[in-house]
């Protein structure tokens, strides 16, 4: 059995610095916890303590939506779950009498909604109040945000963070003291960690239930020092390992927790991000750099290794690795445009050691969908690369994306035949390898034909991944919490390259007929000052400061994509990427 790990943080896909040598660690056993229950869920009495446990019953709180398949979805906020069959629809939001009743404006309600890995449990939450409900049970609790915050779910517990000084202040900075809770409702176990910063952590349930991995020691929101693993019945809890300090110049992001080989392993990948004044001054490679780590239940560390990424995706049987690296990043003025030449590369699950690249690709698209996520059965990935066909109206500049899947062991691409659009970007369905959500909510069967869709007017939806545990349903939420996505480097046709890898930005021209323009600024209205004879070589180049690109050396323009190149002979200015390849 798969578990579900449901968190409140926001684990974010930006990463730094250099690869290391990639070998294997001595195994290293952690003490052994205290037995835990025979059971994966403990006799669920009440417990002595269920009546000082600041949840209420809110019976009436959630609406239930009813949708036929195709029927067009009226409700402005809620969780929507489509029967990725036969395209029926069912929501559920909150009623506005439980809104006014916590405190809050149906009007302003509500931003934050979550959805255990199962879709059995509901959360919800406004300004002051937030809600919970069991889709099994048809029941449902509130709680005060000064007194409590929902951190996790498993198919039978809860995981609550609880408020230093109940009933102050509805964004309190916690204080470590943690709740769990079985099904029904009653208190389970409760345990102490060091500190507890103002944000939530990320939790990982082990596949019996009987522990939870969950990071320590922060005092702001990621600053985490370690790593304890806590008996889910007892609330035991002992430290797993210590998380490295940021190096120089970098932050520590959340940990990102993965089960692998049918749950036998977990992984925990940490982010060091630059920060971000570092950043923005930079020009070139940065320093991305995330450690990975794989350990056993039993705490015994199996592997551990660092590559140069600001994304990773573990293949479910743990056999390969996939990260997204930079070889170029320039920030753009405040929320514009930014310059990434992003490649995708496949390395060994054990080691981190590279097996082979493509340029020109990205694991990040669409809005809150997450990084790239591995077929089911371990054999691909799907990729977002350079348009293929002209971009249609109804897509935005920024959202207009091909895909691919590469196929791991064979090392080719494949093309998917899906929308070009990053919005309904490909994510595989975790039992079904045939079967993508495209975006949150329509799924569909390349190699059948075979979409159906939620009839939903909004293409903007809350920051959920759209798949669970299996795939009968997907999930979405309205309305839409923030902004997010954005544009990576798939400047130029995709291309596979195996170690080792030359990081040089150079291309020759092709496809011309006769020769290729170059000009003096992004546009094709612009002075030509030269023409490039196909097979000619030239390389990017750092283009002279000023309007409209900024200091960004590829700019969108006349429906082109130009890229500021300099050959042998000194001659530089800009040329359409249509006709440079790698």
């Amino acid at each position: 059995m798969r578990t579900l790990a449901l968190t409140a943080a926001v684990v974010l896909g930006v990463f730094l610095a250099a690869c290391s040598s990639g070998s294997k660690p001595k195994p290293v056993t952690a003490p052994p916890l205290p037995a835990a229950s025979e059971t994966a869920a403990p006799a669920l009495t009440p417990s002595p303590a269920s009546g000082q446990f600041p949840l209420h019953s809110a019976p009436g709180a959630f609406v239930r939506l009813s949708y036929a398949p195709g029927e067009a979805i009226d409700a402005k906020h809620g969780v929507f779950f489509m029967d990725t069959n036969t395209g029926a629809v069912e929501g559920w939001r909150l009623s506005d009498a439980a809104i006014l009743a916590g405190g809050d404006s149906p009007a302003d309600c509500c931003y934050i909604a979550n959805v255990s890995d199962d879709n059995r449990f509901i959360v919800m939450r406004a300004a002051k109040t937030a809600w919970l409900f069991d889709r099994n049970s048809s029941r449902a609790v509130s709680w005060s945000l000064a007194d409590l915050a929902f951190v996790a779910a498993a198919p039978h517990y809860l995981l609550f963070a609880r408020a230093p000084f109940p009933g102050s202040d509805t964004n309190p900075e916690y204080d470590g003291r943690y709740t769990i809770i079985d099904e029904n409702f009653n208190p389970v176990s409760a345990f102490k960690l060091e500190a507890g910063g103002r944000g939530l952590p990320p939790v990982l349930f082990s596949p019996d239930e009987r522990t939870l991995i969950i990071p320590a020691g922060n005092l702001s929101w990621s600053d985490y020092k370690n790593l304890q693993q806590v008996d889910v019945a007892t609330g035991a809890v002992r430290q797993l390992a210590d998380l490295p300090f940021a190096p120089l110049g970098t932050s520590k992001g959340p940990p990102h927790f993965e089960h692998l080989r049918e749950g036998s392993e977990f992984a925990v990948i940490v982010p060091y991000p630059p920060q971000f004044d570092t950043a923005r001054a930079a020009v070139g490679d940065l320093p991305f750099r995330s450690l990975v780590r794989r350990y056993d239940w039993g705490g015994t560390l199996l592997a551990e290794f660092e590559v140069p990424s600001n994304g990773v995706s573990l293949s479910p049987d743990g056999k390969l690795l996939a990260y997204e690296h930079s070889e170029r990043y320039v920030i753009g003025e405040s929320e514009g445009p930014t310059e990434r030449w992003s490649n995708v590369v496949i390395a060994d699950g054990r080691t981190g050691s590279p097996l082979f690249r493509v340029r020109s690709a990205s694991l990040y698209y669409g809005d809150g969908l997450g990084i790239g996520r591995w077929l089911a059965d371990s054999t691909a990935i799907p990729l977002a690369v350079r348009p293929r066909h002209p971009r249609p109206p109804e897509v935005n500049r920024w959202f207009h994306s091909s895909f691919s899947l590469l196929v791991a062991d064979a090392g080719r691409l494949q093309t998917l035949d899906v929308p070009d659009n990053d919005l309904l970007g490909p994510v595989p369905s975790p039992d079904r390898p045939g079967l993508f959500a495209l975006g949150h909510a329509s799924v569909a069967e390349p190699g059948t034909g075979r979409r159906v869709s939620a009839n939903v007017a909004e293409v903007w939806f809350g920051h959920m991944p759209p798949w669970g545990i299996n795939s009968t349903e997907i999930r979405f939420t309205l309305p839409h919490g923030g902004h997010g996505g954005g544009d990576r480097g798939k400047f130029l046709s995709p291309r596979i390259e195996y170690p080792p890898f030359e990081n040089r930005l150079a291309f020759h021209v092709s496809g011309t007929g006769s020769c290729l323009n170059l000009r003096a600024l992004p546009s094709l209205s612009a002075e030509i000052t030269d023409c490039f004879p196909d097979g000619s070589r030239v390389a990017l180049a750092d283009p002279t400061p000023g309007p409209p690109h900024g200091t960004l050396a590829a700019w969108f323009a006349d429906e082109t994509l130009w890229i500021h190149v300099r050959a042998a002979d000194g001659h530089e200015g800009w040329v359409s990427s249509d006709y440079l390849q790698w």
